[in-house]
């Protein structure tokens, strides 16, 4: 049932350890995330995908959880606003 819940969200998730390591990702993130001709960032480190400011961002917000709200572009076009919240949990609580 919790799977279903994340794969059917109409909100891209993205679930990493607390150094950044990405562990999941539902659909409409990797559709949101995935740069063409890459085929997974699970395994890789958020913090690699992201330039400064928005690393020294992320990687606070690892360290000291809370939420920040944000508007990805891509190729000129606004997507809609998106919420990075950092919760700690025990991965399994999520799947």
């Amino acid at each position: 049932m919790k799977r279903d819940y994340f794969e059917g969200a109409d909100v891209a998730v993205t679930i990493c350890a607390k150094d950044g390591t990405i562990l999941d990702m539902n659909q409409k993130s990797k559709k949101t995330f995935l740069k063409p001709g890459r085929e997974e960032l699970i395994g890789h480190n958020v913090l690699d995908c992201h330039p400064d400011p928005t690393r020294s961002m992320l990687e606070d917000m690892l360290h000291n959880p809370r939420t920040n709200v944000y508007t990805v572009e891509k190729e000129g076009d606004k997507i809609r606003p998106l919420t990075a919240t950092t919760r700690i949990k025990p991965y399994k609580q999520f799947c």
